[in-house]
């Protein structure tokens, strides 16, 4: 199983009740990012992908079908690139759910 775990910088917003997220933005070393991209290659290869930070956890199980985007730009001063992936669930699927430890 998947376990990516984000420090206590990790954020959640709870906009409906059935709708979970968990944010994490933070300042990180290509090695550490590597990491991450690699657990989550992993996590979409099992079909379960788990985001945890210090008292919370989500589980994401992706479907055949993923929407999938990459956008890029670049300035002068900075450059970015973002990645987006989403599906939609699949009712048999397991439920996303978020615990405390």
């Amino acid at each position: 199983m998947l376990s990516t775990i984000f420090d206590n910088k990790s954020k959640r917003k709870n906009i409906m009740e059935d709708e979970r997220k968990i944010k994490y933005e933070g300042v990180e070393t290509i090695s550490s990012i590597r990491d991450h991209l690699y657990a989550l290659l992993s996590g979409l290869e099992e079909g379960r992908v788990v985001l945890k930070s210090k008292d919370e956890e989500l589980t994401l199980v992706p479907q055949d079908d993923i929407k999938f985007s990459i956008k890029a730009k670049t300035g002068q001063k900075k450059s970015k690139l973002e990645i987006k992936m989403s599906w939609k669930r699949n009712k048999d699927s397991i439920p996303v759910a978020i615990t405390s430890e």
